[in-house]
């Protein structure tokens, strides 16, 4: 099987969260554990500041501010650093990190593992529960492939980089920390901006029909 390069991983990743977040949207985010706080990253949690995250990443300070804010999306930074491998860091040697922030704080945190190959997702699962703490019962399965978790105010993701039905492809294993409380204000404004801008298109459909109406002698 081939690697997929990176940004059809993301694609593949984003398609996958699509879903995932359809269907936690549909539970109501119900909690599955009792853990207060997410784990850490490589270093990295939800909340952080682009200031914070400078302090482990030299000019990602830099790199977030010249990012504009996407109307559409909400998300104000959406990259992956592709010169963390410059960083003499050998924390980060091994990985690619996706970081979606809102309001100034990430809220969606992505880690690619390019050096780990975990024989089977219950493998990837003990590996993911004995490095962060999270308990290893409230793993919920989502295919064969994909798990989720959803704590207070938190969800954890975990993908083998494996797709049903598409075994010419294999992106990286990845876990993934979402903070549902922005996630949930996210989809809020988006479901905001969707019916303001339909009621603009209406009112424009509105006023193009009055005009018709006038006669211009």
């Amino acid at each position: 099987m081939q690697r997929i390069n990176l940004l059809k991983s993301y694609l593949i990743i984003f398609a996958f969260f699509s879903c995932v977040l359809s269907t936690f949207a549909q539970a109501k985010n119900v909690a599955t554990c009792s853990v207060a706080e997410p784990p850490k990253l490589r270093g990295f949690f939800l909340g952080q500041t682009p200031k914070e995250i400078n302090k482990l990443i030299p000019d990602f300070q830099q790199a977030f501010a010249q990012k504009e804010p996407d109307e559409e999306s909400l998300v104000v930074m959406n990259s992956v650093s592709s010169g963390i491998r410059q960083i003499k860091n050998t924390e980060f040697q091994d990985v690619q990190f996706f970081w979606h922030f809102f309001e100034g704080k990430l809220y969606f945190l992505s880690v690619d593992y390019e050096e780990f190959e975990p024989p089977n997702l219950q493998y990837f699962l003990k590996q993911t529960s004995e490095k962060t703490n999270l308990p290893f019962d409230s793993w919920k399965f989502q295919d064969k492939y994909h798990a989720s978790m959803t704590c207070n105010g938190f969800r954890v993701e975990v993908w083998t980089g494996e797709i049903i039905g598409r075994r010419e492809y294999k992106g990286y294993p990845s876990i993934t920390l979402i903070d549902t409380v922005a996630e949930a204000e996210i989809k809020r404004l988006r479901d905001e901006i969707k019916r303001r801008k339909k009621a603009e298109e209406l009112e424009r459909i509105r006023r193009e029909r009055e005009k018709k109406l006038v006669l211009k002698p």
